[in-house]
């Protein structure tokens, strides 16, 4: 099982509420999610109001299958970041996903 490393705040103080969703330790795992992420995003970002510049970052991660509203909403979270920010980070998650060679369903830990 794989394991992103990554300091991120928000994804910390999301992994300490809930479930504590793919923390290390916690024996909650996430999982990928190889269909189109889309609906995962639309669900729990659709009603974020937009703002210039800024784009919806949502924990779980909507390319796994614990992303959207697939969890409680105390196990989850939503934060705008700068639209840089979000870029970055998915195109980490996704070569992450390519390096470890995760198929669908293939379960990983996000450390911070």
């Amino acid at each position: 099982m794989g394991r992103i490393a990554g300091r991120f705040a928000r994804v910390r103080k999301i992994q300490s509420k809930g479930g504590h969703y793919g923390k290390p330790g916690s024996g909650h795992p996430l999982h990928r999610l190889t269909d189109d992420a889309k609906a995962n995003r639309r669900a729990v970002c659709g009603k974020a109001k937009p703002v210039p510049g800024k784009s919806c970052d949502e924990y779980p991660f909507a390319r796994t299958h614990e992303g959207g509203t697939a969890l409680p909403a105390a196990s989850r979270g939503i934060a705008m970041v700068p639209a840089t920010e979000q870029d970055k980070q998915g195109g980490r998650i996704i070569g992450f996903y390519k390096q470890e060679r995760m198929m669908d369903k293939d379960g990983f830990w996000v450390a911070v």
